[in-house]
């Protein structure tokens, strides 16, 4: 790895290098309380637990006789609260305070008395008939509060200690659990905001290009990535390559991540390095060597934000994008960084005589005998772009290699 200068890194780094460097950039986000409507898919920060017992009262297990204190009992029409009474309750019925059992029916022998009411015996346990000190057994027929569950347990979590992998995303089930168990939130990871601002002063934002201009590619195309790995993107912003107007609208934004395209050339035109230096941003890459997008630049802001600089050449920014930009975040919502898939190349990939550098190509991956395969695509059409629209997947070939039956390892073209 190149050593730090106090502009940067003074070598570029390999394309494993940077992918290391950016997945360690910055910390995971802290928690928030989302509706639960707003929670699914982001990563899941505090155990939902349970918010009160189960049952949430003592019930009748069984139809019968609730009765309190010690028997015989007098039978009366309301819940019994006094000694010596006992009322009718119906299976699964909420029982008062100080109910000691509930006997069946068949448990029991009622009699009318004198003054017409109703007097309750149990039975001998082991005779069966009536008897007035018979005594049922402590809790009898209830289900007392919380035997089933206590309340705070944990009902789904965060494996703690487990691999990262299990990092687990708040899905339907988990929203429909937390609705059951009466939360109106979850705790997840703070999904990261992002700022996108476009650099250049010929860049078009509509229609078709005219009057010597060119139409932006990435306006739109970069706010779009960055939602797809489940970050908040904020409206693209527009900006002259200037430096004063950059730096700006760098420390004027909230955003924990700031992304800008264009201007980062290693010359005296290119605004962005001067733009880190006047910020006093901590350098983590000065260029990749890769290709295309090596003139990539990251660092960090003295208040601990994240400011990523892409090429402005639209492959080279999208090259970026899949580098650096996807470690970043997942980083920053707690993810683990994803392993990548692999194929053999069907066909060669020219690396365009840079042998030094990671050569990054869209590719259709065809499966076949158990194999992946992957056949690299022409970089035609508008800005150089049919290629990577049209492509399955990104193969990182790796310098010495880009050989018909060369194994390379596959990004996905979204979510990367």
């Amino acid at each position: 790895m190149g050593g730090v200068s106090q502009r940067g890194i003074s070598t570029a780094l390999t394309w494993s290098q940077a992918r290391h460097v950016a997945s360690h950039a910055a910390t995971t986000l802290p928690p928030v309380l989302a509706r639960l409507g707003e929670a699914f898919g982001h990563p899941l920060a505090e155990p939902i637990t349970r918010l009160v017992d189960d049952p949430p009262t003592d019930l009748a297990d069984q139809s019968g006789y609730a009765v309190r204190g010690k028997g015989p009992w007098t039978l009366i029409d309301e819940p019994a609260r006094l000694p010596g009474t006992c009322s009718r309750v119906s299976a699964g019925e909420p029982l008062p305070a100080g109910i000691v059992a509930v006997l069946t029916t068949e448990q029991t022998e009622s009699e009318r008395t004198r003054d017409g009411g109703v007097r309750v015996l149990g039975r001998d346990a082991l005779t069966g008939l009536p008897d007035p000190a018979a005594r049922p057994t402590a809790d009898e027929g209830i289900l007392r509060k919380g035997c089933w569950a206590r309340s705070g347990e944990v009902l789904a979590q965060r494996p703690m200690g487990a691999p990262s992998s299990r990092v687990q995303l708040v899905s339907p089930a988990m929203v429909a659990l937390a609705a059951a168990s009466g939360h109106d939130t979850i705790a997840v990871v703070r999904p990261p905001s992002v700022e996108t601002i476009i650099i250049g002063e010929a860049l078009q934002s509509a229609g078709i290009p005219r009057a010597g201009r060119v139409r932006d590619a990435l306006g739109d195309a970069v706010p779009a990535h960055v939602a797809a790995l489940g970050a908040r993107a904020n409206p693209p912003i527009r900006a002259l390559d200037d430096a004063q107007e950059i730096r700006t609208l760098v420390e004027d934004s909230n955003a924990d991540l700031v992304i800008t395209t264009g201007s980062t050339a290693v010359t005296s035109r290119a605004a962005m390095r001067g733009v880190l230096v006047d910020l006093g941003a901590h350098w983590l890459i000065d260029g990749i060597a890769m290709t295309p997008g090596g003139s990539l630049l990251l660092a960090r802001l003295v208040d601990g934000r994240i400011l990523a600089c892409l090429p402005g050449d639209p492959a080279s920014a999208l090259a970026g994008l899949y580098t650096v930009i996807g470690p970043v975040i997942r980083s920053m919502r707690g993810l683990p960084q994803p392993e990548l898939a692999s194929a053999v190349l069907a066909s060669a990939a020219v690396q365009q005589g840079r042998s030094q550098d990671t050569y990054l190509a869209p590719v259709t991956v065809l499966d076949h005998d158990g194999r992946s395969y992957a056949t690299p695509l022409p970089t035609t059409g508008p800005a150089g772009l049919a290629g990577w629209a049209n492509a399955d997947a990104i193969a990182v070939i790796a310098p010495g290699t880009g050989y018909r039956e060369d194994v390379v390892e596959l990004l996905p073209t979204i979510g990367a």
